[in-house]
């Protein structure tokens, strides 16, 4: 059964270093701790911890 439905498949962290931009649109912040790995609409997006609990 394949879904549209927003789907969380991991919890990242990465050094600060290797730190991406949180994919939600119109946030400009960096992510390193807890990078949420989320697959929506055949997508994979990598959110912040503030910015998945808002979706």
């Amino acid at each position: 059964m394949t879904t549209d439905s927003p789907c969380l498949l991991a919890i990242v962290e990465v050094d600060k270093s290797e730190r991406v931009y949180c994919a939600q649109p119109g946030c400009h912040h960096t992510i390193y701790k807890a990078i949420h790995v989320v697959k929506e609409a055949g997508q994979l997006l990598v959110l912040g911890s503030t910015c998945f609990e808002k979706r």
